[in-house]
């Protein structure tokens, strides 16, 4: 689960979920699985 001020959102098997996280964040894992996490960085002036 991913929970920021503005929103909450459950991954669910085979999705994805893409956040905005320069907004302060949580996220935790209570699976017994590997978790992997993807970051793409998108920079702007």
């Amino acid at each position: 689960m991913i929970s920021s001020i503005l929103t909450s959102r459950t991954w669910k098997e085979g999705e994805f979920i893409v956040a905005d996280i320069s907004f302060e964040h949580q996220v935790w894992h209570e699976g017994s699985e590997l978790r992997l996490i993807l970051i793409v960085e998108f920079w702007h002036s």
